[in-house]
């Protein structure tokens, strides 16, 4: 009985330590989340992915270098508007590193300039990202954060487009969609890959599992996911609702060179340089 007692009562104190800092997790989250500061920049957020004022410097941004705000703060708001923007005219990327280097110091020259190398800061060319928004439905009006039904929720309704592209690819009808594949940044390609006939003969001689659970672990596929130069955790969130929704038509494995964020991103390019 005492035995009992001990294991029990440790169960309980360590229920109520996690507990405890989840709570106070929860807090330090929450007095962030609704303060002034935190409303402002995600309004901010909201409106350069809406494309107001595109070609012109966001004024929210000039705000923040003047009030000397964290520089990877405003090197990230500046990249949102890049990137929504298919790229900057060249006098507006001037204008944003003229005042970089004027707030900062000309110490952010390199990482400036390592941005443009890594083709995180570019050129202004074919507008395609309104088209990618609206063909795979990356922005979301209406999102349920407490019952999310899409993968949006993770970002307060915009669908990250990795996470977004692989539910598109492993639709059965997923072909329809090449074009607009090839609209994205990068090489596409498909290769089919075969599974050894050793490897489906063990498969199919398990007979550890009933016929049920047989048919339904070769029916549901396995898709495996592999960001090379790092993920996001919110991009795993994305990837784990796919995975426990019930229209998914595959469960996903994540497999990452690193976990990063926007600072570590741009603090990586920045080390780089050294």
């Amino acid at each position: 009985m005492r035995i009992f007692v001990e294991k029990t009562l440790k169960t309980y104190q360590a229920k109520k330590t996690s507990l405890e800092n989840h709570m106070t997790i929860a807090e330090i989250i929450k007095d962030i989340t609704m303060s002034d500061e935190f409303f402002e920049k995600l309004l901010s957020q909201n409106d350069l992915i809406a494309g107001l004022n595109a070609n012109i410097p966001n004024s929210y941004i000039i705000s923040c270098m003047s009030r000397g705000e964290d520089i990877y703060t405003v090197l990230r708001l500046i990249c949102i508007h890049c990137v929504v923007n298919n790229g900057f005219k060249q006098p507006l990327l001037e204008t944003y590193k003229k005042e970089i280097i004027r707030a900062y110091g000309f110490k952010y020259y390199s990482l400036l300039n390592n941005m443009e190398k890594s083709n995180i800061l570019f050129s202004q060319g074919t507008k395609t990202f309104d088209t990618i928004c609206k063909k795979m439905n990356l922005l979301v009006d209406n999102v349920n954060e407490e019952n999310p039904n899409d993968i949006s929720y993770v970002f307060s309704g915009y669908a990250p487009l990795s996470v977004r592209f692989c539910q598109y690819l492993t639709r059965p009808n997923w072909k329809v969609y090449g074009d607009l594949f090839g609209l994205i940044p990068g090489e596409f390609f498909e290769e089919t890959q075969y599974l050894p006939s050793g490897v489906r003969k063990r498969r199919n001689s398990n007979t550890s599992l009933n016929s049920s659970q047989s048919a339904q672990t070769i029916d549901q596929k396995m898709t495996l996911v592999f960001f090379i130069g790092g993920c996001t955790y919110a991009e795993i969130s994305a990837f784990r609702y796919l995975t426990s929704s019930n229209d998914s038509n595959s469960d996903f494995i994540v497999a990452t060179t690193c976990l990063i964020n926007g600072k570590s991103l741009l603090q990586s390019l920045q080390d780089g340089n050294n």
